[in-house]
């Protein structure tokens, strides 16, 4: 990283700590993984893998507190969810200035199997640094978990769709929490594709959907 680089973390990345883990004997994983080599944030509970694109920017686009203070970032890191939780109430519920929607990593001091990290954000009104000291446990690998083949089917749908229709199918269709799972049956040629719980008889077609060209 270069002296006059800063890392970003955007409210996307920030996001993802809606999957971390929850498990107490998985401490590796109960937090937003910050991987600085690869510039990713990765988060994962073991059923659901998130990867978004970690930002590196010119301090020359950041308030000038922030990147007076900042060091080059060379060790990964990972952010417990209560702090992200923090981090995530210190930037501006609105704004119409795109680099204020960032929180910054000034600075990660790894000592003694510690990591004492700094991650900022300003508002052009106050400096709102966030810090915080953990154990520096290495996240595992997760590269295998993703395929290295072409996928056999792909299909497009509305994400809003989606959405609605599986918050709508948790709460009223599948009550059971150990069977809370939804299978899709496409129909790739006639645009189609089907969920169905045979518990309750409940059947969902949507159609339209496509597969991309």
């Amino acid at each position: 990283m270069k002296e006059n680089r800063i890392y970003g973390l955007s409210r996307l990345n920030l996001s993802a700590v809606d999957f971390v883990s929850t498990d107490e004997t998985r401490a590796a994983l109960r937090g937003l993984h910050v991987n600085v080599k690869d510039k990713k944030v990765v988060s994962t509970n073991g059923h659901i893998l998130t990867i978004t694109a970690l930002e590196e920017l010119d301090k020359t686009e950041v308030v000038k507190e922030i990147a007076d203070n900042s060091r080059p970032v060379k060790d990964s890191f990972t952010i417990p969810p209560e702090t992200v939780k923090t981090i995530r109430h210190s930037l501006p519920k609105k704004s119409n200035i795109p680099i204020l929607d960032y929180a910054f990593v000034e600075s990660v001091v790894r000592d003694n199997g510690y990591e004492t990290v700094t991650i900022s954000s300003h508002n052009l009104e106050s400096y709102k640094p966030v810090r915080f000291r953990h154990d520096a446990l290495d996240f595992p690998n997760l590269d295998s978990t993703i395929p290295d083949t072409p996928p056999d089917v792909v299909v497009s749908f509305d994400p809003d769709l989606m959405g609605k229709l599986c918050k709508w199918w948790s709460k009223h269709v599948q009550k059971d929490m150990y069977q809370k799972r939804i299978d899709l049956e496409c129909w790739t040629k006639d645009h189609k594709f089907r969920v169905v719980d045979p518990e309750t008889k409940t059947t969902v077609v949507f159609m339209g959907v496509r597969r991309p060209d």
